[in-house]
């Protein structure tokens, strides 16, 4: 139920308790004043039973509410009902039951004429007739009579007053009450949730989110404690990265000092070796610049390669994709590298001709994964005679560019880090290898950015196979 609903009915109920209240107060003020059970017809049926009572016993005799213990008796068979009777004798008052106050009907009623009597008012209120009914009648003396009958309760002096203060304070009293036990329940149903949440928004502070908020309800603030727990779950992911980052910065640093400390340690030392004069003839002097400028070469493409690394990872490195048959493509790109490979004694086997493959990709950066694994083939061959083996096949939806070769396959174990920064794979394959480690990082993040996956399968016998799964451009094949 939302706040808004819960505060309409809040409102809704202490109207409709007010109204009951009000109700109330009216039914007890008639039983209180008048005597009466809620029934209408019982005021008439006493009166009528008390005429038709009075009336047969003046027609035998004039004289009969004068026979000792009638009024009494009258008086006492509708005493139950809170009514009494006052008899007037020549407008003097001579008998009042026993439920009304002599000394006061005297007051009010003595030498009262007939139609006077019949307008006193002061009961329920200043509107209020006093007298219910009257009997007129003749005595056997000659003199007039009257019998009046009223209610038992006076309400024109103190039972009235208190009656004026009392209903309106039992009123406002239940009001109140009501008014209290509908607030509490609707500020408690806010307050318990806005504390569960100042609890959170301190522990977080703390830097505790190591919690979780259940929302409970169905409203609005089910909804903000919903989004609260969102957030904290964001938060902690979003410290639980800086903290992984941070501790990739500083494996980023410890590695980029490892790594820049060979060539630079290198380079120093053979300035070193012609300064202090070991390279003594001109050949030697130049082998040893041979040697620097190879170590600066290194340096620099490693330096490169860091910054491209950085750039991809950021994403500041844009990409311009075009249209391109996969398997031309990757067949260019082998052939560019057949010349690098003969001089080393090695070969590859470019990729079977076959149906056009059509993908999205940027030919630079797509150029640069595919030397780059190729170039590692190479570096990694350790003397063999390596045999590169090329392929380009349609997967589906997919194309799939498979690169293997026959060189030391890598141990199970390293074969899930292969891709990560820095790693060099296993001593076997890494030892007097020139490189920054960050070849095969890069490779990942640019497939990525296409929208593919790369992935490695290694032998011992069978060497290292690389696999690349890309897109196909299905443009061309939907129209």
């Amino acid at each position: 139920m939302s706040i808004r609903m819960r505060l309409f009915l809040s409102h809704f109920l202490m109207w409709l308790v007010l109204t009951g209240l009000l109700a109330l107060a009216g039914v007890v003020v008639r039983t209180y004043l008048l005597g009466i059970d809620g029934r209408p017809s019982t005021l008439h049926e006493t009166v009528d039973a008390l005429s038709r009572t009075i009336n047969s016993g003046l027609a035998k005799n004039p004289d009969y509410l004068l026979q000792a213990g009638v009024l009494t008796n009258l008086s006492a068979e509708i005493s139950p009902n809170h009514l009494g009777l006052v008899f007037r004798r020549e407008l003097g008052v001579t008998f009042v039951s026993r439920d009304l106050d002599m000394r006061k009907m005297r007051a009010l009623l003595d030498g009262v004429s007939a139609p006077a009597v019949m307008q006193l008012t002061g009961y329920i209120s200043p509107r209020a007739p006093l007298v219910i009914a009257r009997w007129n009648m003749h005595l056997s003396d000659g003199t007039t009579a009257d019998l009046l009958l009223l209610t038992a309760r006076d309400l024109t002096e103190g039972n009235g007053l208190l009656l004026q203060i009392f209903v309106p304070v039992l009123i406002l009293l239940l009001l109140g009450m009501t008014t209290l036990v509908l607030t509490y329940g609707v500020s408690r149903s806010l307050i318990k949730p806005l504390a569960m949440l100042e609890d959170a928004a301190g522990k977080i502070e703390r830097g505790e989110l190591d919690f979780s908020l259940a929302p409970r309800r169905r409203d609005e603030i089910g909804n903000v404690v919903a989004a609260f727990e969102q957030m904290r779950i964001r938060l902690k992911d979003s410290l639980e990265r800086q903290v992984r980052y941070e501790e990739n910065r500083k494996e980023l640093i410890a590695n980029i000092s490892h790594d820049l400390r060979t060539p630079v340690t290198a380079i120093t030392g053979y300035l070193d070796g012609i300064r202090d004069g070991i390279a003594d003839s001109p050949e030697k002097i130049k082998r040893y610049l041979a040697i620097i400028s190879s170590r600066a070469e290194d340096l620099s493409a490693m330096i490169d390669e860091l910054f491209l690394f950085s750039e991809i990872d950021l994403g500041d490195v844009p990409f311009h994709y075009d249209r391109l048959d996969l398997r031309a493509f990757v067949r260019d790109v082998c052939e560019e590298e057949q010349y690098e490979y003969e001089k080393r004694g090695a070969r590859i086997e470019l990729p079977a001709s076959g149906s056009e493959i059509s993908v999205l990709i940027d030919p630079g950066k797509l150029r640069r994964v595919i030397a780059n694994i190729l170039e590692n083939s190479l570096k990694y061959g350790n003397g063999r005679e390596l045999t590169v083996r090329v392929s380009v096949s349609d997967a589906g939806h997919e194309a799939i560019v498979r690169i293997s070769d026959n060189g030391p396959g890598i141990r199970p174990d390293a074969l899930p880090h292969i891709f990560e920064r820095f790693y060099r794979g296993d001593a076997s394959r890494s030892q007097n290898v020139p490189g920054s480690g960050l070849g095969l990082a890069i490779a990942k993040r640019i497939v990525e950015k296409h929208g593919g996956s790369i992935a490695a399968d290694t032998t011992a016998e069978q060497g290292v196979a690389i696999i690349i799964t890309l897109r196909k451009d299905e443009t061309d094949t939907a129209r």
